[in-house]
């Protein structure tokens, strides 16, 4: 989704103007609560936008096995992905009986 919109400008201009031309020994200023959630908004759009391009995510698939400690036989891991690149891989995976998506040390299962 897209947030460099002239509204999104205009707000940040606003937000800007009122918290750096207070006061100089001030330590609050007035800011519209529209601004400042169109800002925490877009703020988290942005967020959003960008974790796709971030190639920490991980997918790991295999079958159990009581042979190893965690019960876990991995078969097959890909790392360095994209959020969109581990769910497609994912996907692919399906017929394996595990299959999930790691991210910062977060386990996301998939079977």
């Amino acid at each position: 989704m897209k947030t460099d919109t002239p509204e999104i400008k205009q707000s940040f201009e606003r937000l800007s103007k009122s918290a750096l031309c207070s006061g100089e020994h001030e330590s609050t200023c007035e800011v519209s609560r529209n601004d400042l959630s169109s800002m925490l908004l877009a703020y988290q759009l942005e967020l959003g936008n960008n974790q796709d391009k971030e190639k920490e995510f991980v997918v790991i698939a295999g079958k159990y096995d009581p042979a190893f400690e965690d019960g876990e036989n991995i078969k097959v891991a890909f790392d360095e992905l994209t959020f969109v690149e581990a769910l497609e891989k994912a996907v692919e995976l399906n017929s394996y009986p595990f299959c999930y998506i790691v991210y910062k040390e977060h386990r996301l299962n998939l079977n």
